[in-house]
């Protein structure tokens, strides 16, 4: 799991309450579950990608040579329509959680 980006994202969650947010990782579904509970993760949804990496190989994140997904952040409308993606250019480089939020905020909920 991006430690810091699932961190910053499930503070988002606890200020955005009319809005899902998920975390998806090709760690295994005990790894991700002893990550949020030691790090007090409890506004999103860890979701492992572990077994099949259908979710990375469908939206193009599966880096099948590492075996991993790319680091990115994606923000999808309640009818499933992606209005929002970056990817991350470099391993070991961040998204940009904050900018991510402002496109959230600016653009999709409602006032």
């Amino acid at each position: 799991m991006c430690s810091l980006q699932t961190k910053q994202l499930n503070e988002a969650a606890k200020t955005h309450t009319n809005v899902k947010f998920y975390s998806v990782t090709v760690d295994t579904p005990f790894a991700q579950e002893r990550f949020c509970t030691a790090n007090e993760i409890d506004g999103l949804k860890a979701v492992s990608d572990f077994k099949y990496h259908q979710f990375g190989i469908q939206n193009g994140f599966f880096i099948k040579e590492k075996g991993l997904l790319t680091r990115a952040l994606m923000i999808v409308d309640e009818n499933n329509t992606v209005k929002y993606i970056e990817y991350v250019s470099e391993e070991g480089k961040e998204v940009n959680v904050e900018k991510a939020l402002k496109f959230l905020e600016s653009k999709l909920l409602k006032k």
